[in-house]
């Protein structure tokens, strides 16, 4: 077995994604498998077919390829006990794996974070991870602070941001593949509390920098609209349904009104309180989640212990597929 899988999605600039893979290769630990997700359309132009495994995502070439999706297709092909997603315009550094696989020596780590700074200033925090704020909506954690004062803001730490992040293999297998349908940027958050749920942690590893050269479409995307993801929080994380039906009340209506209030210079803020509105169709989709999140708390140790394969919990996965299909 590898001790990392390092997937690669093939997105944004060709330049950003070859500075990202380059630095992957350089500085890639012994015993590491590197996954580049891509939809068909790359040629291996330095013909490094016999270092990285090229994953077709489906046969079709959309115009917007789908990061959860992406996501999903790396992991099936991972065989490293442990899962990096490193998205382009990052940089990693040299023996970044050091205090990720320290951290992982826990079995009860279910999930790593790196610290991402920027790349333009080194000193600069862009994010430690994601954390849960308000009617479940995603906050980044610690963006321009100073790299010293990492630790200070971990106390909310959900878990890594989607732009780079480390997981334990066994813990992805037993959850399944996250759910596409998703928006696209939530599904960090998602992950993070999913592993919450089960009573398994997050660490932060605040001696690995990772260097984020595309900040503007990190800031573009940390203001994305995201209402009806947060809206499904409730149902996939709210063990307690009648409360769960009262707080998505509550935080649709405190939305709404912060939307319409800030509607003259922050018009997406009501596009994500009407985001809101379309979580409904999802919530047998959610419900089902739920609940192998209830069964999976209860069979932590078998998550967390050698040997466990995608056999576990088969059937609830199978109808969390079938329910994805119908909504």
């Amino acid at each position: 077995m590898a001790r990392f899988s390092i997937i690669i999605p093939l997105l944004g600039s060709s330049l950003q994604f070859e500075e990202t893979l380059a630095s992957v290769l350089l500085y890639r630990p012994e015993q590491s498998q590197v996954i580049v997700v891509h939809q068909g359309v790359y040629q291996d132009p330095y013909d490094l077919a016999k270092e990285v495994d090229f994953v077709q995502l489906g046969n079709e070439v959309s115009a917007q390829p789908n990061l959860i999706e992406m996501f999903n297709e790396g992991v099936r092909n991972a065989r490293g006990k442990w899962i990096g997603f490193v998205r382009p315009g990052v940089r990693l550094s040299e023996n970044w794996d050091d205090s990720i696989e320290h951290a992982f020596e826990d079995p009860e780590i279910a999930t790593v974070s790196p610290v991402l700074v920027r790349g333009d200033r080194p000193e600069t925090i862009v994010s430690i991870g994601v954390s849960k704020g308000y009617g479940y909506t995603r906050k980044q954690i610690a963006g321009g602070r100073r790299v010293g004062e990492a630790n200070r803001w971990q106390t909310n730490l959900v878990g890594p941001t989607n732009w780079a992040a480390f997981y334990r293999r066994s813990v992805l297998n037993a959850l399944g593949d996250c759910d596409p349908q998703l928006d696209s940027v939530y599904f960090d958050l998602d992950l993070g509390l999913s592993i919450e749920s089960i009573k398994l942690d997050v660490a932060l590893a605040a001696d690995c920098k990772m260097f984020l050269d595309d900040f503007e479409s990190f800031e573009n995307e940390s203001a994305r609209c995201h209402g009806c993801s947060a809206q499904r929080g409730f149902n996939r994380f709210e063990v307690d349904e009648v409360q769960a039906s009262s707080l998505a009340a509550r935080s649709f209506r405190w939305s709404l009104l912060a939307g319409v209030a800030s509607l003259l210079w922050r018009p997406a803020g009501l596009l994500h309180a009407l985001g809101r509105l379309k979580a409904g169709r999802f919530s047998q989709t959610d419900r089902v989640h739920r609940e192998l999140l209830v069964i999976l708390g209860k069979q932590k140790e078998r998550i967390i212990a050698p040997g466990l394969h995608r056999h576990v919990l088969v059937n609830q996965k199978s109808q969390i597929r079938s329910d994805k299909r119908a909504a």
